[in-house]
Parts: C-alpha cells; structure tokens; sequence
C-alpha cells in the first residue's frame, strides 16, 4: 500500500504541489515506517518550500534507516546548507562520497557548501553589481576593459563561480578593474585631467620587454598553433591521419596544452574509434588538473566521451560524462546533448520494454486479482502492461475500473479518458467515466457521457441505467426532496463548461428572466442551445 502513496506524492512533487505530495509521502510512512526513500521523498518537498528544520528531520532519519545511501547524505547536505550549518552540510556530502564516490549531487552540493563554508575575502566584491560598474564607467581604462570580450568572459566566470578568484586575480586586467572601481570617491584619480593642447602628442607606451622565457613559451605557442591550424585544414577535408598527424605535433610541442588532445579526441570520434577517443579525453582531463588548464577546454573533454557513450548506446554512462562536463563549465551545447541523450535513452528503454505478448499476460493477470477484489495488485498489473504497450486502450479502462473501486477517481478519470485518447469509441471507458461522474456528483458531465454511450450503442443497458439514475438523482435535488448540496455546487462551479455558461451575457439575461418568472421558460423551449444549457445548469445542481 505504501507504493500506492508513493507513486502519488511522487505525481504531486513533479507537478510542484509540494504539500500534497507531503501528504501522500506522509500516508505511506504511517503504513511503511521503516521506507527510508519516502522519509528522502518528503524531505525534498520540505527542501523545496525551504522549509529547512522539517527537511532535515526526515533525511536524518532516512540515513539512520539506510545509513549507505548516498542519496540520504545528499538531502541531509542541503537540509544542513539550508540551515546555513556549511561545516556540518561538508560533512554530509563527504560522507555520502564515501558510498558513491561518482555522485554527480553530492559533488556539487560539497563544492557549494565548501564555497558557502569559507568564503573567499573579495567575494563581496566579485558580484553582478561589479560588471554593472564595468559598463558604466566612464574612466578610460575601464572602456577598454569592457571592450575585451575574453575579460568579459573571464569577470563573468569568477562572479559565478569566487573558486575562480585566486586563478584570475594576478591578470593585470583585474587588478586595473579592482583599483578603479574602490578608489574612493573624490581622490586625486578622480579629478578629470586638463585637455592636452592640439600640438600635443601622446608618448607611445613603451613595450614590455620579455624574459627569456616568455618569449621562449610565446615562440613555442606559435609553432604549436601552426601545427593546429594545418591539423584543422585536413580535419575539415577528412584526412584524419593527416590531422592527427598534425595536432600530434601541436602536442609535442607545446605538451601542456590539452587543446591539442582535444582536437585528437575529435578525430577518433569522428573516426568511431571509441575506446581510444575516451582514452584520450582521459588523457586531457588529466593534464588539465595536474596544469590548471581552463575549465572549459577540460568540459570539452569530457563532454566529449559522453557523446562516445552515446554513440555506442550506452546512455546512463553518457548521461554521467555530460553532468560532469556541466560541472566544470554550463556550456548551452552540452547541456542540450545531454537532455537530447535523457530523451533517447527514455525511448530506447520503452522500445526495450515493449512487448504485446507480456501486456496481454499482465493485463489477464491483473483481472484475475481484480475478480478476487485485490484491486492494488490489480492495479500494479495493469500498469505494468501499460508500460510493456502503452497503446493498449482497454487496459487503461480496466485499471480505472481498478481505481474506481478503491475510490480514487481523479485517478480513474484520467485513465478512463487516456483510454478514449487512443479509441473514442470503447463503450466501456466511457460508461465508466459516466460512473465516476455520477459518483463525484457532477451530474451534468454524467449525462453527457451517458448519452454519449447510447450514441454509440443504443442498447447499452448500464449507459441505459446509468441516465435513469442520473435524472432521478437530478429530479430529487431539484424538486426540493433533498437539501442543496454544497459540495456538488462548489464542483460544478470549478467546471469551466458551468463557467462559460454563467459568464454568457445572454444566458444571464435567460437566467434573470427565469428567476423573476420560471413561466418564462416556454419562451426559450425552441431554442436547443438555451435549453441544453439550462438542463446542464439544473443537473449540476447550479438551479433548481
């Protein structure tokens, strides 16, 4: 039973109604006290309303039921960031690493608690509020600095993410940006220079000098890049030896410059060689760390043996590489691959799962339990055979039945018209839907499913017994045999036919003419349109 809760508060929580997916996850606990996944559940839907205290109670206690699931540590992690306790969120998140060291969750969570732990000094200053000061800063040094689209690119980079702070503070650009945007209002800097006369001649800069070893790593580069550049002209044609003929030079040349392992990793992708393209981009990752290379040229990389998992089928694997690419670096690209990579490996798993032969087992086996009144099995049956043909109409009609006699018919409904979705004329679906109407009050709308069964099969006894009931049911509330029923009202109400009706102009002018005088009624009788509307109104229980 406590599945049957689950699946609802799993339903709600997608759906963002977080206190009623609580309210499920909560059902579930009283049946199931030991499930710590539901005390996990519940403890996301308190996160999501920062409803921190109560959040951390149930992942502190889904961890005490299952203390190595990595998942648990990750609620119990940002609960605690929540709560701004970032030694004890540390904390967690490294526990839970140690149960799964490649938790893509628990990795980002301990960066950001770490972050938020010890915060870098200039963190304050490196803000959104900083590049605003760039842009509208008259001072010359700073028009150029906002003209360097790589500074742009670089400032954004570290307002995003301070662990940049310390790679980029030496940038001579930086420190010019710093000096100038906290230099104190009214200092010497800020007094506007006199305007030189037109005879004046600005001195050239004088050019900085270079040490040996600049200029040696600058020639270096050089020839690297020439290496690249004649690897990129066959790559383009599709002479892959020759281009990796090339970049491997570039590579010998200049060997910390993972560029260049990335440009043969593409080659081999291109190529289909796999294997040696992971390799590869392993290779470049690696060097990447050891060197502090940008954190772009690794996302790349790994990026890039995600889409070798993808290309061979192997999606779970691709899906890890490109989160760990967007790790490193939220680029657009991979982030589109990797949502495109989510929808593939959702259709190859449903093509792996399909089978007519084991729906129509499931679906025999799920109306045996639902003979034997075990309507929760049944259910579980005829979902399992929705997933294995997710096109097989009567199933969904008869796990409605399902839920109709567990008195879930929010749940039935949708069933029941997921069924006339695929085949509008199955009579049984829509005689249940007539049912569940009749059942939640709403009278109106079961009238029309009735009539609408009769349609399609005039001597369709339970469609037949159904409308007799429906008018007997509508007769009795409106000639005063029965008190007026205030829930049924409300329903009816929320129904946007009901609204569109009572919002018409000219039905309310048909409605204020009734209630000075009901003998006014035979002035509309010829009218199907007016009368259609009026019966509705009467057997929603809106008039009487």
């Amino acid at each position: 039973m406590s599945d049957e809760h689950k699946a609802k508060g799993n339903a709600a929580f997608q759906a963002k109604n977080f206190k009623d997916a609580i309210m499920y996850f909560t059902s579930g606990i009283e049946v199931d006290k030991g499930n710590h996944v539901l005390y996990s559940n519940r403890s996301a839907c308190h996160a999501s309303l920062f409803d921190w205290q109560e959040a951390f109670e149930d992942a502190r206690k889904c961890v005490e039921i299952k203390p190595d699931w990595a998942k648990g540590y990750a609620r119990l992690g940002a609960s605690l960031h929540g709560m701004k306790k970032y030694g004890e969120a540390v904390e967690a998140y490294q526990k839970g690493l140690t149960y799964d060291k490649e938790n893509v969750a628990l990795a980002n969570g301990l960066k950001m608690a770490m972050a938020a732990k010890d915060p870098h000094p200039l963190g304050q200053v490196f803000t959104s509020q900083l590049l605003i000061a760039l842009m509208q800063s008259p001072a010359p040094e700073l028009v150029a600095l906002r003209n360097d689209s790589e500074f742009i690119k670089i400032l954004s980079s570290v307002i995003n993410d301070h662990s940049l702070i310390n790679q980029y503070l030496s940038d001579e650009r930086m420190t010019t940006l710093l000096k100038a945007v906290t230099r104190p209002a009214g200092s010497e800097d800020d007094v506007e220079a006199p305007k030189p006369t037109p005879a004046a001649k600005k001195a050239p800069e004088p050019v900085k000098e270079l040490t040996p070893e600049e200029l040696e790593k600058q020639t270096v580069h050089k020839k690297a890049e020439e290496f690249k550049a004649e690897g990129n002209t066959h790559y383009k044609a599709k002479r892959f030896a020759e281009a990796i003929t090339f970049y491997e030079k570039a590579l010998d040349t200049e060997k910390d410059n993972i560029v260049y392992m990335n440009n043969i990793a593409a080659v081999y992708l291109e190529q289909k060689e796999y294997e040696k393209c992971q390799e590869q981009c392993d290779k470049a990752v690696e060097k990447g760390r050891e060197v502090m290379a940008d954190f772009k040229d690794m996302a790349k990389a790994l990026t890039r043996k995600g889409t070798c998992y993808q290309k061979q089928g192997d999606y779970t694997n691709a899906i890890k590489w490109f989160n760990a690419s967007l790790l490193e670096h939220r680029s657009a690209d991979t982030l589109t691959k990797r949502n495109k990579c989510e929808a593939e490996a959702k259709k190859a798993a449903d093509a792996a799962y399909f089978s007519e032969e084991k729906c129509e087992a499931a679906r025999l086996e799920g109306n045996e339990k639902f003979k034997a009144q075990q309507y929760k099995e049944a259910i579980d049956l005829y979902s399992e055979a929705v997933k294995r043909n997710p096109k097989a109409h009567a199933v969904y009609s008869n796990r409605g039945a399902a839920y109709m006699k567990m008195g879930a018919y929010d749940d039935a409904e949708k069933d029941c018209k997921k069924c006339l979705e695929i085949e509008p004329t199955f009579v049984k679906a829509v005689v249940r839907l007539g049912h569940i109407y009749f059942f939640r009050k709403e009278y109106h709308k079961a009238m029309v499913e009735y009539n609408k069964g009769l349609n399609l099969d005039p001597e369709n006894e339970e469609c037949k017994n159904g409308k007799q009931r429906t008018i007997m049911k509508v007769q009795q509330s409106t000639g005063g045999r029965e008190a007026p029923d205030a829930e049924r009202q409300q329903r009816a109400m929320a129904d946007p036919e009901i609204q569109a009706i009572l919002s018409d102009t000219y039905m309310q002018q048909v409605l204020r003419e009734l209630s000075e005088n009901p003998r006014n009624i035979d002035n509309y009788r010829n009218s199907p349109k007016v009368m259609g509307n009026i019966d509705k109104l009467v057997a929603a229980g809106i008039i009487g």
